[in-house]
């Protein structure tokens, strides 16, 4: 990812593609502005990103307000655990 912010990557077509055609958590991490938030997964948050990723995603407006709307609907059905609050407040609240 840092080579393709950094404009240093050879063929930014493959590594567009590479993204795009990809799974539902690399299209959220290429594209967190048009992603289909249907499809985002909390577990993803405490099992696949580390708290650099966290952080990112928690200073995208977008990302980080719809991800706060997905961890309160959870909430409110009971479906959380103690990972689930620690993220949430300290990324998202």
């Amino acid at each position: 990812m840092e080579l393709y912010i950094n404009n240093r990557l050879i063929s930014v077509e493959k590594f567009t593609s590479f993204f795009e055609n990809g799974t539902d958590k690399m299209k959220f991490l290429y594209d967190m502005d048009n992603f289909d938030y249907d499809k985002f997964q909390l577990d993803w948050v405490w099992k696949d990103f580390n708290d650099g990723v966290k952080k990112e995603i928690s200073e995208n407006p977008n990302a980080k307000e719809k991800i706060k709307n997905i961890y309160k609907i959870a909430f409110s059905n009971d479906e959380y655990d103690e990972r689930m609050i620690r993220d949430y407040f300290k990324y998202f609240e």
